[in-house]
């Protein structure tokens, strides 16, 4: 109890919070190696680039990675689990995106997503797709 009450001082909150789920224990059925799957098959892809995301590993002490969503040449994008919501509260579900580090695909993207990025937030939010 003692060794914890540092940690409880510095994060009061921290035990209203949501509780990260235990895994299960069904055992998935296994991939073969060999095969390429989703962004492995892109003429793109470089193992070295991307994170190795699990599902239930938790990112940042904050978010539960529960399902991959998609990928792209140089991202992925997980559904995650807000662990930083209040119990009695509803859970709260995020995507993720987790660039690559591939620092030359990142500095070619991040100027079309800067671009992307400025044009949404002049958008008209009154508008019915917004």
């Amino acid at each position: 109890m003692t060794r914890n009450l540092p940690n409880i001082l510095m994060h009061p909150f921290k035990a209203f919070r949501q509780s990260p789920w235990t895994l299960s224990s069904a055992l998935p059925s296994r991939i073969d190696p060999s095969l390429l799957v989703e962004e492995e098959n892109s003429p793109y892809y470089e193992p070295a680039y991307f994170y190795p995301a699990r599902i239930g590993e938790i990112l940042n002490d904050r978010y539960q990675i529960a399902t991959k969503l998609g990928h792209g040449s140089r991202s992925s994008v997980w559904l995650v689990r807000d662990l930083h919501q209040w119990r009695w509260s509803n859970e709260r579900y995020v995507a993720l995106k987790i660039n690559s580090n591939n620092s030359h695909a990142r500095k070619t993207a991040s100027g079309v997503k800067l671009e992307v990025l400025r044009y949404i937030t002049r958008a008209n939010r009154r508008h019915e797709g917004w």
